[in-house]
């Protein structure tokens, strides 16, 4: 797993665990903990947290977390775009990292973009060696 994609996780499980927007919801997600591992649990984090600032209603189609880029669905062109922008599929909220959040110095100049959720996405076009950025060739 790309370290990007793991700190948007990391990110994502520790804002559903700390909310108190709905009750039980931290319990449910610590059943997953136990029951499924880290890695579910962060997943599931990372789909809530995108439905819910995307205002995305139950039959909506699947968040972008959830997509495939430029799928013909309107997640799936903005995962596309979130790809692009070298940010994690997993962002917590993606419209505000696209929308160009405000950097803080500790960013200004090293090719990141840092979310409002403060996870740091590279947005060096050309793509890193650990494939943090967008692929040029099409190919996944």
């Amino acid at each position: 797993m790309k370290q990007i994609d793991r700190e948007a996780l990391e990110l994502c499980l520790k804002m559903v665990l700390e909310s108190k927007a709905e009750p039980g919801r931290p319990d449910q997600v610590r059943a997953f903990l136990r029951e499924d591992g880290w890695e579910v649990a962060a997943k599931f984090c990372s789909s809530l947290l995108q439905r819910r600032r995307l205002q995305m209603r139950p039959w909506d189609p699947r968040p972008p977390c959830r997509s495939e880029p430029d799928d013909g669905t309107e997640p799936g062109r903005l995962l596309a775009k979130m790809l692009a922008a070298g940010m994690s599929r997993y962002d917590p909220d993606p419209l505000a990292a696209l929308e160009g959040a405000p950097n803080d110095k500790a960013t200004e100049g090293t090719g990141q973009l840092l979310s409002p959720s403060r996870v740091r996405h590279n947005i060096n076009p050309r793509g890193s060696k650990d494939g943090d950025g967008p692929i040029s060739d099409g190919a996944a």
